[in-house]
């Protein structure tokens, strides 16, 4: 596993086709943006084995950003549980 720190405004490209930026900085929480080609689906981690875990499909509408992204820039809410 690679572990990189990054200060708000910093990004990161995986593959020269996926863009993480880090847009905010709060207490124990980082928001982030991704930048990615539409064909790519984006999972929270935790929802995705959910997901799996009950063999469900996934959410009900493409704009269901809580749950995964399709489109664009995505900014999603990542914390560690302490």
């Amino acid at each position: 596993m690679l572990y990189l720190s990054r200060k708000v405004g910093q990004s990161i490209v995986i593959n020269e086709e996926i863009e993480i930026i880090v847009s905010e900085i709060r207490g124990g929480r980082a928001k982030i943006g991704i930048q990615s080609p539409e064909s790519y689906v984006i999972w929270r981690k935790e929802i995705l084995d959910s997901k799996n875990q009950n063999g469900t499909r996934g959410p009900s509408t493409l704009h269901d950003h809580s749950i995964c992204a399709r489109k664009g820039t995505t900014s999603l809410h990542l914390a560690e549980d302490a």
